[in-house]
């Protein structure tokens, strides 16, 4: 429930509010009802919607923008949603919008089950020269901050540093026509001067 471990338990047929009589298979044991939580992920951070479903219930991974992506719960209006939530039309990583269980203030805070699995969610740092994706984990010390090194110009360096899907492009042009212009991750830029064939660099006074 809310994506920790809580006691539950056996049903007929009437669970409380937010939960429902499921039918499920304990280690050791027959197949027996139990109350089931409909908010089992809600607030888990996630990566994909995967990560927000079981066999009782499914759920969107919903985007909290740069800061990451939590599980969400499926809701027709606010009173659908535990305290603290509300329901509202939310975008999820997958780019599809659905009705979904979000907080009202702030972040979700790491359940004791996501600290000891070191769950993960996907944030960004978005800047003038791009975005960069990078993760945040779970930590007895609530979630890390953003992996995800601020994107910087591209320089003749071997890495990606605008975060375009691009390593160096561009980045050794001198402008001048009368050479060309390579990159070397290790060594840097090479201006190679061109020897032989027609040059015009636009000064009438060279040949």
């Amino acid at each position: 429930h809310m994506g920790d471990k809580v006691c539950t338990k056996a049903c007929d047929s009437e669970c409380p509010a937010g939960w429902s009589c499921e039918q499920v298979l304990q280690s050791g044991s027959d197949l027996t009802y139990v109350c089931v939580s409909s908010f089992e992920h809600l607030c888990r951070p996630c990566l994909t919607s995967s990560d927000c479903e079981s066999d009782a219930s499914q759920a969107a991974c919903v985007s909290y923008g740069d800061e990451g992506a939590f599980c969400g719960a499926t809701c027709g209006v606010s009173g659908d949603c535990p305290e603290g939530f509300v329901c509202e039309e939310s975008e999820s990583r997958r780019g599809g919008v659905s009705k979904q269980c979000v907080r009202d203030a702030g972040l979700c805070a790491c359940s004791s089950l996501a600290i000891e699995l070191g769950l993960v969610t996907a944030c960004y740092a978005d800047n003038e020269h791009g975005r960069c994706e990078g993760i945040r984990t779970c930590t007895a010390d609530g979630l890390s901050e953003c992996s995800a090194t601020p994107a910087a110009p591209e320089v003749c360096n071997g890495v990606d540093d605008d975060c375009d899907g691009l390593i160096d492009e561009e980045t050794c042009d001198d402008a001048n026509p009368c050479t060309t212009d390579t990159c070397d991750e290790a060594a840097g830029c090479n201006h190679a001067p061109i020897d032989g064939g027609e040059c015009l660099d636009g000064d009438a006074c060279t040949a």
